[in-house]
């Protein structure tokens, strides 16, 4: 599809197997509060990594309206 890909990540992830390819949302592998659960830090992440469509994953921000409204907001 062409689409460029990153997975957004902590310092804690580093390691892990699409660590190569990702855009860390908190260099201090900080709690999931500090990290995936933050809407800031998601959307600054998409915005510096000049993505094109955000993909939720599963749990999370995938249920969360106001992550929705902020990834429509980026459009």
């Amino acid at each position: 599809m062409g689409i460029h890909t990153i997975a957004v990540t902590t310092e804690a992830d580093r390691s892990w197997p699409h660590g190569a390819r990702r855009i860390p949302v908190s260099r201090s592998g900080g709690a999931s509060g500090e990290s995936y659960l933050s809407i800031e830090r998601i959307i600054a992440a998409a915005q510096e990594s000049g993505a094109e469509a955000v993909h939720p994953g599963y749990g999370f921000l995938s249920e969360n309206a106001d992550f929705a409204e902020a990834v429509i907001e980026l459009a």
